[in-house]
């Protein structure tokens, strides 16, 4: 028995020596369990320039818009509103709950962004809103499907412009008296004009010199009729309108012309002898128009806002229109029949 125990120790000593190295007992290496929390969150941005705006005209450039996963958890269907609200009241609420453009990201990355690009930003404008300035709202998971660590950078909003469509400007023959003195009329042809305001406005311009428009008589959605100033001579202008001193709307070219009222002495005119013309926006000067009679410039003797004096050209007796011109284009609703003695 005594021998049994003996080697039963020995045993035991090696299997414990078995461990020891040099005087020293290995440790055995633990991993550590570490737990990973998990992040989600989306931001977006819209993209703006130095001014913070989009620096785009709606329905001409591109709308870029940035989502960006932030957190470390892969997510899947992630949703984009495009809302719009007036521009007036920061506060204010959307024009309407549904959104006008919806975009669904259907894997987002951790970490990964994303820019989405509204080719054709004209579909922002095919709205019942009428034109003007709004705030165009960008908004990702606007349901809060997603729970995310900052619920406030999945928001941003950018100044937007719905644009009016100006088709055709068209001047009136006589126009309109005020106080003695003859106006000018025109109207506005197109879509989405909206209601009158005071902060919008009508502006007709001729080189690059703006001229607000005056006497708005009649402002519906689909036309603008209003009256100018006396003092604006027949010529080339474009006109376009404006809200709070942003354009919103295209600019289209017309001839704002002149009309020939009357011609004296009344049964006609010789050779050489001196005819007297009354109507309105002539100009204060000349300035390059000229005043021909069956296609035959006169030599003019006077020039007025409402009456120009000039000698009869040389013509066969017979009945002649009385026009002015400027080169080529004519500029007045002139008169028909005018007879040459």
């Amino acid at each position: 028995m005594r021998i049994q125990k003996a080697a039963h120790l020995l045993v035991l000593v090696a299997a414990v020596s078995g461990f020891c190295l040099h005087g020293q007992v290995r440790k055995v290496q633990r991993t550590p369990h570490v737990s990973t929390i998990e992040i989600r969150d989306v931001a977006v941005s819209i993209f703006k320039n130095s001014k913070g705006t989009p620096g785009i005209q709606a329905s001409i450039r591109p709308l870029l818009i940035h989502v960006q996963n932030r957190g470390n958890v892969n997510l899947k269907n992630v949703v984009v509103h495009l809302y719009l609200k007036p521009a007036k009241v920061s506060k204010s609420p959307m024009v309407r709950r549904k959104p006008y453009l919806q975009r669904i990201i259907k894997m987002l990355a951790a970490g990964e962004s994303r820019q989405i690009t509204i080719t054709s930003p004209s579909r922002l404008t095919a709205t019942p809103e009428p034109a003007g300035r709004y705030r165009l709202i960008a908004m990702a998971d606007p349901l809060n499907r997603i729970r995310e660590k900052d619920e406030k950078n999945n928001r941003d909003e950018c100044d937007w412009v719905i644009m009016a469509r100006i088709t055709k400007v068209q001047d009136t023959p006589t126009g309109e008296s005020y106080g003695g003195e003859l106006f000018p009329e025109i109207t506005l042809m197109g879509e989405k004009f909206g209601s009158p305001a005071s902060n919008r406005k009508v502006h007709i311009g001729q080189n690059s010199q703006g001229i607000t428009a005056a006497f708005p008589h009649d402002w519906n959605d689909t036309s603008i009729f209003l009256g100018l100033g006396p003092s604006m001579a027949c010529g080339v202008y474009a006109a376009y309108l404006s809200e709070s001193g942003v354009r919103i709307s295209n600019k289209v070219n017309f001839i704002l012309k002149c009309w020939i009222s009357e011609a004296l002495p009344m049964a006609g005119a010789a050779p050489r002898t001196e005819v007297e013309i009354h109507g309105r926006n002539f100009g204060h000067t000349q300035d390059g128009r000229i005043v021909s009679v069956g296609g035959v410039s006169a030599t003019v003797i006077s020039w007025s806002m409402a009456s120009i004096r000039f000698r009869m050209p040389s013509l066969a007796p017979g009945s002649y229109n009385i026009r002015i011109k400027k080169g080529t284009v004519d500029h007045s609703f002139g008169l028909n029949h005018y007879n040459a003695l």
